[in-house]
């Protein structure tokens, strides 16, 4: 590749190179017409469908000048990374019980999700028959939590939390068994997701003196880069497994294009 210079590369221009590869994924998967099953291939469909959606996110972000949202989002790229890896050496492995758990997963959530609505009903309506209504809803809904605890073969004192699935008690354990542990840079994202006193007086862009209220017109290089960068590392572990996902038109495109924002990262363009 030519040697890049400032003036031949803009962050505006790699924003958009970014949409544009989002937007390729998108109609090659339409293309590609998968289907419903128990597979690996439809769980990664799936993943990469959520990636392709919190990269679109990040980029509407990065263009109205909210890089502090768009490197809070960027940390969900990587946990999508994380789980990325994860199944991938889960494909490798045969590993069919995994995969039963997370398809079973999404199940599972809109359940915990409908208790904790119709335990807040129990707790704050004072009206007896909605109460009596809402104990027997709560008592299906744990029974269906059983029947999937039966039907998947685990513990009765299984919790579900978040990362269940992977046979894991949380993400930081999950991360720590895959390619991409836990670094600078995810805590670093995590501090712009959590309201702790980092995000709240450190800003990524600190060209301007002042509290931050609104969009800034500096600081996309670092979220930019860290997004691109996870989505690049994505595409290639999909395509290297499930090109019928991704193809090498896209991945070469992901490569020039994290090329583009590390030069912009190391420039501060």
């Amino acid at each position: 590749m030519e040697k890049m210079k400032s003036e031949n590369i803009k962050t505006d221009d790699a924003i958009t190179d970014f949409n544009e590869i989002i937007e390729l994924c998108r109609q090659y998967l339409i293309e590609q017409q998968h289907k419903e099953e128990a597979s690996y291939n439809y769980a990664l469909l799936r993943i990469f469908s959520s990636i392709l959606l919190t990269s679109s996110e990040t980029v509407s972000l990065l263009r109205e000048g909210y890089s502090e949202g768009a490197l809070a989002l960027s940390r969900r790229l990587y946990e999508g990374l994380v789980i990325t890896d994860f199944m991938i050496k889960k494909y490798h492995e045969n590993d069919n019980k995994v995969l039963e758990r997370f398809l079973y997963a999404h199940a599972v959530s809109a359940i915990k999700e409908d208790l904790c609505m119709l335990e807040y009903k129990l707790k704050e309506d004072s009206n007896e028959n909605e109460k009596n209504s809402a104990k027997k809803l709560i008592g299906n809904l744990k029974k269906q939590l059983n029947d999937i605890r039966d039907e998947i073969g685990i513990s009765k004192d299984e919790l579900f939390k978040d990362y269940w699935w992977t046979g894991y008690k949380s993400f930081a354990e999950l991360a720590s068994k895959t390619d991409f542990s836990r670094d600078y840079m995810y805590i670093k994202a995590s501090n712009k997701i959590h309201f702790n006193a980092s995000s709240i007086f450190n800003y990524i862009d600190t060209s301007e003196q002042g509290i931050l209220i609104g969009d800034s017109e500096r600081g996309a290089e670092l979220p930019l880069w860290f997004a691109t960068t996870v989505f690049t590392t994505i595409v290639g572990l999909i395509y290297s497994i499930f090109p019928c996902l991704c193809n090498e038109k896209i991945l070469t495109r992901c490569w020039k294009l994290y090329e583009k924002t590390n030069f912009l990262m190391k420039n501060k363009v």
